[in-house]
């Protein structure tokens, strides 16, 4: 099966990528996004994840130097801040994937 990548070429449109990430499933004149296999196929896509991993190291850079700058730069680095830091990149990444899936599913409709 093709990915969105090659369907699209390099430059990715929110329409062509409801169009084709939707169309080329068995019921595709049904609400198939909203089906959790299909949900999660397509939330694991090359496109999609390229774009959440862009926004989770940018957002949470900026967030862990907030949040945890001043711990960091004391040395007061211990295993649940890691785990917290890894929570804070992990948030930005949640919310454009569902952003991403959110806008699907607003096309398809």
């Amino acid at each position: 099966m093709e990915t969105l990548d090659n369907l699209n070429g390099p430059h990715l449109t929110a329409q062509g990528l409801a169009r084709n990430a939707c169309a080329r499933t068995e019921l595709s004149r049904t609400r198939t996004c909203d089906r959790p296999e299909v949900w999660l196929r397509l939330a694991c896509e090359a496109a999609i994840v390229r774009r959440a991993c862009g926004y989770a190291v940018i957002v949470g850079a900026v967030l862990i130097t907030i949040n945890h700058g001043d711990a960091i730069l004391a040395g007061d680095v211990d295993g649940l801040r890691v785990a917290k830091m890894g929570l804070t990149v992990l948030v930005p990444y949640v919310v454009s994937t569902l952003s991403s899936m959110g806008a699907i599913r607003a096309l398809r409709r």
